[in-house]
This record gives structure tokens, C-alpha cells and sequence, in this order.
């Protein structure tokens, strides 16, 4: 890189240790959420690259516009299909099967091919209530009669120990509950498969955004506002961020988007993709080669919003898919604004406890996906340890300014949202340095 480090110095006045403020990855790590480097980015980059052309060369002319819908669905069911069961085929049958589900379409895609050739699956989904993935899934297995494990996070038996001796099945190291609900499934099932739908919502495209930058700074900029994990963006500059990515892209956008270069290169497999470890075996179906390189044949136009995708999946007519009965507009942003009013008129029809919870437990403000650190914090002691032995801890390792620590701390015991994704960011910074990630 020919990049001058030197606005690392200038910009991160907040960090004190020296050297962590020249450490690209470090920083990219507080800026972005993510622990990635360019020489992954690039090895990662040109797989994806090259089943981009295989799909062009194998699918553009076979499934073209003059292609019926019906003829693409039918094809992309008995893909999908044919993908999941070989995955099942190829494993040791008297080892338990889990699937994580929550409130989007790709862990339900997998679970509707696994009760269709009725496989048996142990599902669980992790949060509390008022986190919409935990509400939205009481209302799918109601739905659906099955039992689902419900590992509510209020309840957790939080540790500092326990937790950073779990993080690396994960790359995904800002806090979350998925390390303890992970170390819960193996303390049940000693050895396990557990299916992940890691991938294809990229592939399928939920987002606008993920496909509308016609040059390479505004590819950067979608980017970077995607990945504000801890909101520490706001205290550099936009050169900074640009200091930390690509100054070009890979590829011309014919072969992948601009927008997907850096998403798959950075975000999802340096960060998302899971690793897997004592005792479970991760399987994720979406990165064989045939979905994948099917995806990426497909024109921006059916990926935006995930419409082609939902589309199909509301022509399986299947319970699993509930939510997209008799809907006018099927967009993946107007689909959760509607399933989050309906699930929240719904609950209280289903579970008794609903009202009874939330006169006894502090709610997120609003429905956020899985988890909310402040929640947790105020709802569960052991986390509140966990949380103030971290931040004991970062201070005494003097990477931070103290101050900028403390004023952090001050805004989140007020409920700010933005001081409870920067506390996250510090936390989790901290059990990075202890586990030897980061060298203070």
C-alpha cells in the first residue's frame, strides 16, 4: 500500500497507545467491526470473481428475460433442494443436526428443505423479548406447531472467562449473545452439525445500496455507512476511511458490482463467515458453487430489495413463509416494517408472559434484530459484571484516552444509543487484546 499512516496519527487523538494508532487492522477493527486485512480481501475476491463468470457463461442465455418466472423457480427450488440434502447425506447420522433461525428468509430456506424430507432438526434462536428475531420467531414455530429452543439473554450466565474462551467459532467479534448461546449447544451436544444460512442474503440481495454505486468513492462511502458498527466513524474523517479500503476496485463492475467487492471481500469473509470449533462443525449450504455462482449471473434489477428472491419463495406456498401471504409489495424493507407491527400485535395473543415481562424488564426502545447491550446490561447482572470488569480492564491497558472512556460511559448509563454501540466497540476491543488479536 502507498498510503501515507500519518493521518492515522492525526485523526485518532482519542487512542492512546501509539502503537495500536498505527495499526490498520486494529483500526479498521474500530472503525468498521471488522478484524481483515488486504491480502485475505484479494484471495477472497477472486473466488468470487471467478464463479461470477462461470454463472455468466453457465446461466445468462439458459435463464435470460425471455426465461418464465416459473421455469427460474423451478429451478432454484430443486437447487436448493438438491444442495441441503447432499450436505445432510454426507454427514454421520447419529450426530444432532441444529439450525440458528430468526426472522429472515435464508435459515427458514434451509429449515423448509429439512421438514419437507422431514429431517430431524434442532432449532433455537437467541435474544429477549422486544428483540424482533426472538418476538418474530415465537410467532413462525407457533405457526408452524414445532418447538424451538429459545435461549433468552436476560438469563445468560455472563463471564469474561467463558466468553473470550468462545469467540474464535466466530470472526464476528463485536459482542454478541451467539458465543454464549454457542457454548451452551455444546455444553447439551457434545458433538454437532449446525446448518448457517451465512451468505445468501448477499447473494440474494436485500439491500439496494448493495448494487447502486456507479464509482468506486461512492461504492466506498455505501460501504462504510453499512459498517458503522460502533459509530466511531463519526470522529475521523472520510480519508481515513478511505486510508483503511482498496484505492481501486478488483474488477470491473460487469464481473461483480462494485458495491459486492467490497462486501464480499471485507464484510463477509472476514467477518460474517463463521469458523466453527469443539464439537460443532459448521455447514453452510449457500457457498456451494452452483448457488453462488447462479446469484451472481442474476441482473441488479431482480436482486434489488431481494425481490426475485422473496418472489420465489412466496410461490412455494409454505408455512415457513408465512409472513409473505397476500402481500402487495414484496421488499425486503417493507416486508419487516410490516412484520414488525404484526409480530408486536400478535405476541400478546401467544404468550401470557408478554405483559407480565414487560412490566418487570427493561425493553429495547425499539425492535432491534438479536440483541441490545444496554437491555442486557440493565436486565441481567452477570452481563453488567462481565461489562464493568471490561472497561476496568481496557483503562488499566491506557489504549484508550481515559477520559474518552468515561465519557462513553456516562452517555450509555443515560440510554444513548450511539454510547451503547461505541461501549461495544471498547468491550470488545479489550477481550481482542486479552486474547492475543491485537498486541498493546
Amino acid at each position: 500500500m502507498k498510503k501515507n499512516p500519518s493521518i492515522l496519527e492525526r485523526e485518532l487523538d482519542f487512542v492512546a497507545s501509539s502503537k495500536l494508532r498505527y495499526n490498520e487492522r486494529f483500526v479498521r477493527y474500530l472503525l468498521m467491526g471488522m478484524v481483515a486485512d488486504f491480502d485475505r480481501a484479494r484471495q477472497g475476491i477472486d473466488y468470487f470473481a471467478q464463479l461470477s463468470i462461470e454463472g455468466k457463461n453457465e446461466y445468462s442465455l439458459k435463464y435470460s428475460a425471455d426465461a418464465s418466472d416459473q421455469e427460474i423457480f423451478t429451478f432454484i427450488y430443486d437447487l436448493l433442494n438438491r444442495i441441503v440434502m447432499e450436505k445432510i447425506e454426507s454427514i454421520d447420522k447419529t450426530i444432532p443436526v441444529t439450525l440458528g433461525v430468526s426472522s429472515g428468509y435464508d435459515s427458514r430456506s434451509i429449515l423448509l428443505v429439512l421438514l419437507k424430507h422431514n429431517i430431524p432438526v434442532i432449532t433455537y434462536t437467541y435474544g429477549q423479548l422486544g428483540n424482533f428475531d426472538f418476538d418474530f420467531s415465537k410467532m413462525l414455530f407457533k405457526s408452524l406447531k414445532r418447538r424451538n429452543i429459545f435461549f433468552d439473554t436476560s438469563k445468560f450466565k455472563w463471564s469474561l472467562k467463558s466468553y473470550e474462551q468462545g469467540i474464535f467459532k466466530f470472526q464476528d467479534y463485536p459482542i454478541s449473545p451467539r458465543v454464549i448461546t454457542e457454548q451452551l449447544l455444546s455444553d447439551k451436544y457434545n458433538r454437532r452439525y449446525d446448518l448457517q444460512g451465512y451468505l445468501n442474503d448477499s447473494l440474494t440481495g436485500p439491500r439496494i445500496s448493495s448494487f447502486g454505486s456507479d464509482n468506486w468513492d461512492l461504492a466506498i462511502d455505501n460501504f462504510c455507512r453499512a459498517n458503522d458498527q460502533f459509530k466511531f466513524q463519526g470522529l475521523v474523517s472520510r480519508d481515513t476511511l478511505k486510508f483503511l479500503l482498496p484505492e481501486k476496485p478488483y474488477f470491473q463492475p460487469e464481473i461483480l458490482s462494485l458495491d459486492r467487492q467490497l462486501n464480499f471481500s471485507f464484510r463477509q469473509i472476514q467477518r460474517i463467515r463463521p469458523v466453527g470449533g469443539r464439537g460443532a462443525t459448521f455447514i453452510t449450504p449457500f457457498e456451494d458453487r452452483r448457488w453462488v455462482s447462479f446469484w451472481l449471473s442474476r441482473m441488479s434489477k431482480d436482486l434489488e430489495e431481494q425481490r426475485f428472491y422473496l418472489k420465489f419463495l412466496n410461490s412455494l406456498k409454505e408455512n415457513v413463509f408465512f409472513d409473505l401471504k397476500d402481500k402487495s409489495t414484496l421488499e425486503r424493507t417493507a416486508l419487516k416494517k410490516y412484520n414488525i407491527k404484526s409480530t408486536y400485535s400478535g405476541l400478546k395473543l401467544i404468550d401470557k408472559a408478554y405483559s407480565k415481562y414487560m412490566r418487570n424488564k427493561k425493553l429495547p426502545s425499539k425492535p432491534g434484530a438479536h440483541f441490545c447491550l444496554y437491555t442486557c446490561y440493565c436486565n441481567n447482572k452477570s452481563f453488567r459484571n462481565m461489562i464493568n470488569e471490561s472497561i476496568g480492564r481496557l483503562k488499566k491497558r491506557k489504549v484508550f484516552k481515559e477520559i474518552f472512556i468515561d465519557k462513553i460511559w456516562m452517555d450509555f448509563e443515560k440510554g444513548d444509543a450511539t454510547a451503547a454501540a461505541m461501549l461495544n466497540g471498547l468491550v470488545s476491543t479489550d477481550i481482542l487484546i486479552e486474547v492475543g488479536v491485537f498486541d498493546e
